[in-house]
């Protein structure tokens, strides 16, 4: 089935500069590094217990602010949601975390989605501002849903920019946010587990394996990333 690109907007685009490849991922995991360093020292020196008693007497509000906390990530682009991961794993443990994250990046990609779809380009590129030559690259690539599933594949680091480019073309919502989902699941699981991980005072050596293993990933998703954007 075809998804067809507004073509005449794509001119239009505001372009405030070269794309900076390597922002987004080094800003994520850095950020995500400085978090399960915290996580482990809180969890060392607290009773796990205690803070998520902390936690609960909030009641419904803190999976709500956690919810709309990363639905904000993705619809104001220099925003980096990578810590909340860790955090939600941790605080609520791994079901209630993976469902909040969940909740708010399918709401977030909603509202970024008809952004674009009811506002078009000049409105959408304000959300996303220096991205706005990346978002180029992907509108060339969303001439099918099979284009799609690949942009946002290829671009996971930078989920907020695709969900815009999604809006500007004719995609029914209904395909996109499933792709949209699905495909940022397994990276969600994978985070909210390693936010699960570092509350059960693990030893050394895990944790060395999980850095080992995490840095490898990063290299090799980083350098295809890179590739993808040249």
């Amino acid at each position: 089935m075809e998804v067809s690109t507004k073509e005449k907007v794509i001119g239009s685009i505001p372009i405030n500069g070269s794309v900076k490849k390597y922002k987004d991922v080094i800003e994520n995991v850095v950020s995500l590094a400085i978090v399960f360093a915290l996580i482990y020292i809180a969890f060392t020196y607290f009773d796990l217990a205690d803070v998520q008693s902390f936690v609960a007497r909030f009641g419904v509000l803190a999976p709500l602010m956690f919810v709309l906390s990363k639905a904000a990530t993705i619809v104001f682009a220099p925003l980096s949601g990578a810590a909340l991961y860790p955090v939600a794993g941790a605080v609520f443990g791994f079901w209630q975390g993976l469902t909040v994250l969940m909740i708010g990046d399918a709401l977030g990609g909603t509202i970024a989605f008809y952004i674009s779809r009811h506002y078009g380009i000049r409105i959408a590129s304000r959300f996303i501002k220096e991205e706005n030559v990346l978002m180029q690259k992907i509108l060339t690539k969303l001439g099918s849903l099979r284009g799609y599933i690949f942009a946002r594949v290829c671009f996971s680091p930078m989920p907020e920019v695709v969900c815009y480019a999604a809006g500007l073309t004719k995609m029914s919502y209904l395909q996109f946010i499933l792709v949209h989902v699905i495909v940022g699941l397994p990276l969600t699981v994978v985070l909210v587990s390693a936010g699960v991980f570092f509350t059960f005072d693990p030893s050394p050596l895990a944790i060395s394996a999980m850095v080992i293993v995490g840095t490898i990933a990063t290299l090799a998703g980083g350098a295809w990333f890179y590739k993808q954007t040249k």
